[in-house]
């Protein structure tokens, strides 16, 4: 055909002014083409119309089907080893693009092996486009622009190569420029810039998503040999954007990220010499990253976060506070600043360190607070920081100002530890100031944190606290005199506290002594607590002042048993309290005492007061006092020392003159009782109302 065509070109004396030339069906690698026809057309002039036409073209290997394509040049020049069509026109119809009109123009100088091509118009998800391709000297160079891309047009042609409901929903719209440059043996330099505007699109799943965002990416790479140099940026400064659970307004937070990177093909490795994340007044991060390609897909072998800056609220909120929600921290509130490092390797993290910077944290809860923290935590994997960060430091020291814990307020503390993969030991003792006393921990272990056979090792002793200001703290009926003592071996496994040993403590003159302690899910949102409860020569005198109950004397043994609490409020238990055997004080009961216990247990002895020779007495002389409550479904069944004709008896009088406090309320509302004790405490006068 090239022999035909280059003797009627020289000839133009030929009688013969139109060649046509049907070629049929045609094939080469990467497209093939069907009904192919060849046409020139000899102009009076003396120039050459051509006209290449197939009734249907497929390119690439995703078989992109084309119809009735036309190639025109209505003005081909041509001469020895050099061709020119500077009017190109290009038509068809693609079968995922529609209807397609180009126009541009063309040129080869074989000369020196040069040619060029420029291509604009038709229509790609809404936009025109320009494409620009260039050879010389063995390089070739080429450009495409995608100014106005309709992203609902282009996630709509998306669909066609996804499987069905995967595509998602978009809307805005999206400028792409991409260039490359190379020689025969590939490509050796490539750029991408895409100008994202107004996008509010999101997956199927809902589990990404953004509203009105606009975001700009920057993408260079340049080739030597088997390996890739790469530097890409992205900004977001306009709409929203989420990504389940996190949620950014890049309006107020605006952000950026860069990365400088090696692809190296032969070793199938990404090498990041330094990414960077920035988000002013929030958050900023920069480090190294090493991924590696295997038969399994790609894997992030090392990454290194040499500096992450955490301003506090704004990080925590928008970053760790959504992870956070319907948990039992998700009332946390934060101040101040974080600096962090990390070393994860295959993925897993390595080493970790926090350096803290007038750090507040707070559960709104008033579960517990902390303030004007400073210091280094410090966490590592021994086995593997050994090899990969030798220099990390083991050593954790923080301290803080204040602190607060279900309630009760601390004073300024420093604690010294060492963590360890899941192991984590105090270094030497935490002395923590509580209330007007210290709570001491003398030693504290953790090993295999997470695992059923985690073990926790605890030596803690409490010196003597004012009941006054604990009980006052808690908002739990004011007690008198102190508290403290030593708490003995503490386990936790499967969200379960529990003291191996009987806690003993000092309280009103006597002993205490908790046994069979257990506290399940204590962080949760409905703690349980499980505890048996002995206390002996407990001092009256001391106790009844506590709660303002009227003047008792002499001493009481007594216990709590079975008792369950949910979330801090009993809910069961038997207790029981009677006077100590062989107790030398003196033993006596003034009238108010004698009023207040009648009034919360239904006892006849008020009347006998409020008349009669009686009244003129301060105080009555008793022999044994003693009163049992069984507490099941909110009701207290009631009894006392011994039974009586009618009722039980509370207090058994002694001498002249003699009283007896007998109850005659068998059951007793627990919650209506509560109010009772409340208010005898407050007012000092009995009320009544028992629920018989």
């Amino acid at each position: 055909m090239c022999f035909f065509l280059q003797c009627f070109v020289v000839t133009p004396a030929s009688a013969v002014e139109v060649l046509q030339l049907d070629i049929g069906d045609v094939a080469s690698a990467g497209w093939s083409a069907r009904a192919t026809r060849i046409e020139l057309n000899l102009g009076s002039s003396g120039a050459i119309a051509a006209r290449i036409s197939a009734n249907e073209v497929t390119v690439g290997a995703n078989a992109e089907s084309w119809t009735d394509v036309v190639l025109s040049c209505p003005e081909l020049e041509i001469a020895a080893a050099f061709a020119r069509c500077p009017q190109l026109s290009i038509t068809g119809t693609s079968a995922n693009l529609g209807p397609q009109r180009l126009a541009g123009s063309a040129v080869f100088d074989g000369r020196d092996q040069a040619a060029g091509i420029t291509i604009e118009g038709g229509s790609v998800a809404g936009s025109a486009l320009q494409l620009d391709a260039k050879l010389a000297g063995g390089r070739w160079q080429s450009q495409l622009d995608l100014p106005n891309i309709d992203l609902a047009s282009l996630l709509a042609l998306a669909a066609r190569f996804l499987p069905d409901g995967e595509a998602g929903q978009a809307d805005g719209s999206m400028g792409l420029k991409l260039s490359a440059e190379g020689t025969s043996s590939g490509p050796q330099a490539m750029s991408l810039a895409i100008d994202a505007r107004g996008v509010t699109a999101g997956n199927a799943s809902g589990t990404v998503a953004t509203d009105a965002m606009s975001t700009k990416l920057q993408f260079d790479a340049t080739r030597s040999n088997s390996a890739w140099q790469i530097r890409a940026t992205q900004s977001g400064d306009a709409g929203q954007a989420y990504a389940e659970p996190v949620f950014v307004d890049l309006a107020t937070q605006p952000q950026r990220a860069a990365i400088d990177a090696v692809l190296d093909l032969d070793r199938q490795t990404l090498e990041i010499a330094s990414w960077e994340f920035e988000q002013p007044g929030i958050l900023s991060a920069r480090g190294t990253a090493t991924v590696v390609q295997t038969d399994e897909g790609f894997r992030l072998a090392r990454l290194t976060a040499n500096r992450v800056v955490a301003q506090l609220p704004g990080a925590f909120d928008t970053y760790a506070r959504p992870y956070l929600f319907s948990t039992p921290f998700d009332a946390l509130e934060s101040a101040g600043a974080v600096e962090m490092r990390l070393l994860l390797n295959d993925g897993q993290p390595a080493a970790f360190s926090a350096f803290l910077d007038d750090v507040a944290i707070a559960d709104k809860t008033g579960r517990f607070a902390l303030s004007g923290a400073t210091g280094a935590a410090h966490w590592r994997d021994p086995a593997v920081a050994a090899l990969l960060a030798p220099d990390w430091p083991g050593q954790s020291q923080i301290a803080w100002t204040a602190a607060t814990l279900m309630q009760l307020p601390a004073g300024a503390a420093r604690i010294a530890f060492v963590a360890e993969a899941q192991d984590f030991r105090l270094t030497s003792p935490l002395e923590l100031p509580l209330l007007d006393g210290e709570l001491k921990i003398n030693e504290l272990e953790v090993l295999r944190a997470g695992e059923e056979n985690m073990q926790l090792l605890l030596d803690a002793a409490l010196a003597p606290v004012s009941l006054t200001e604990l009980t006052t703290a808690l908002g739990w009926p004011v007690f008198a005199g102190q508290i403290g003592g030593r708490l003995p071996s503490l386990s936790y496994r499967d969200g379960v506290v529990e003291v191996g040993g009987k806690l003993q403590a000092q309280l009103f003159g006597g002993n205490l002594q908790i046994g069979d302690l257990r506290v399940v899910q204590p962080l949760g949102n409905l703690p349980q607590l499980f505890a048996d409860i002995r206390f002996t020569d407990f001092d009256l005198e001391t106790l009844t002042e506590t709660f303002s109950f009227g003047r008792i004397t002499g001493h009481v043994d007594g216990e709590i048993a079975g008792l369950q609490m949910l979330q801090w409020e009993p809910v069961a238990f038997t207790a029981s309290l009677s006077s100590t055997a062989k107790d030398s004080t003196k033993r006596r009961i003034s009238q108010r005492a004698v009023e207040n216990i009648s009034s919360v247990s239904g006892g006849g002895a008020a009347a006998a007061l409020s008349s009669g020779v009686m009244g003129f007495f301060d105080d009555f002389a008793y022999d044994a006092l003693g009163l049992k409550c069984q507490l099941r479904d909110g009701i207290c069944n009631m009894g006392g020392i011994a039974k009586a004709k009618s009722g039980y008896y509370i207090v058994r009088g002694k001498g002249l003159p003699r009283i007896d406090v007998i109850g005659y309320a068998s059951q007793v509302d627990w919650a209506r009782l509560l109010e009772q004790l409340k208010s005898i405490q407050e007012s000092g006068t009995p009320t009544t109302g028992v629920s018989e």
